[in-house]
């Protein structure tokens, strides 16, 4: 079963996201609130995949926690935006991630784009 740990800081939207991946067969082994968080968990849990917001509160928006995380790992992530600055959108997408989903988004956009990733070569 894949492992995925989800960075989120809206706790609502993170426990949803978590029933969401959980109904499609997922494990989620971890919610960061933040994106120091999100890089403690991302060494400790060993996660399959990591599903991030893009944009953060605090000293370290998501991008720059999945920066830090690849820095050790190379692991799949999927980076979600609202409205994300441009600045961040392209760092992300220099990460080259597995996907980069808008918000508002669907559930079966979701499951889709986290199947892809694991059916990827």
């Amino acid at each position: 079963m894949p492992r995925i740990m989800v960075a989120k800081d809206n706790i609502i939207s993170s426990m949803d996201l978590e029933e969401l991946l959980s109904a499609r067969g997922h494990m989620v082994v971890g919610v960061a609130a933040s994106g120091m968080e999100a890089v403690h968990m991302g060494e400790t849990l060993s996660p399959d995949l990591i599903v991030t917001e893009i944009n953060m509160p605090g000293t370290m928006v998501g991008v720059a926690a999945a920066e830090a995380i690849r820095s050790t790992r190379d692991i799949p992530i999927f980076f979600l935006m609202g409205d994300a600055r441009e600045e961040l959108v392209n760092r992300a997408k220099r990460m080259t991630p597995h996907g980069l989903i808008r918000k508002p988004f669907g559930e079966e956009q979701v499951a889709e784009a986290i199947n892809a990733a694991f059916s990827a070569p």
